[in-house]
């Protein structure tokens, strides 16, 4: 839903910034974040930030941009807006890693990293080394993957370890296509 009152944030350098919000879910379905990015697009031209909080919604998103001519990013630089999504799947890390494209934020989750922190802990309730009446919360940290820092070879080392494809990425072949 539209916030038709102006947001006031505070970046990194403490300097205050005006704008307005403009918030919809799509529930994770590729095909309604389009929509309803598409909607958005023709009510709110201006929004210039966008945020998937899956890989659904974030492709969804740059999807509906692409759809409506946008999306787009010269050198790196994107053009009219800047995208940011979560998951870091194949197809976010592709475009991602694409310098005429404007998706160029994504948090990697860790399939890998946490599937061996989740048998770690059961290992440590089968053994009796964690109480299993004691609630315990255990930090697996997360990857954050940008254009502007990431190497293409990093983000595809990354990739094919956590998520250990039947068939490894190769980004930069990706990217020529």
């Amino acid at each position: 839903s539209a916030n038709p009152n102006p947001a006031v944030f505070q970046n990194s350098k403490g300097e205050e910034l005006t704008g307005a919000t403009y918030w919809e879910h799509a529930g994770g379905v590729l095909e309604v974040a389009q929509q309803v990015t598409a909607d958005a697009i023709t009510k709110y031209p201006n929004v210039n930030v966008v945020y998937g909080d899956n890989v659904s919604n974030g492709l969804g998103a740059l999807a509906a941009y692409e759809a409506a001519g946008r999306g787009l990013a010269e050198d790196g630089v994107p053009l009219t807006e800047i995208i940011a999504s979560t998951d870091a799947s194949s197809g976010e890390l592709i475009k991602l890693a694409d310098p005429t494209c404007s998706l160029k934020y994504a948090l990697g989750m860790q399939p890998q990293t946490f599937a061996y922190a989740q048998v770690d802990m059961i290992m440590e309730l089968i053994n009796g080394t964690l109480d299993n009446d004691t609630y315990v919360e255990r930090t697996t940290p997360d990857c954050y993957f940008n254009f502007y820092k990431d190497s293409v070879q990093d983000m595809q080392d990354w990739f094919n370890t956590q998520y250990n494809p039947a068939t490894p990425l190769d980004l930069a072949a990706e990217i020529a296509k």
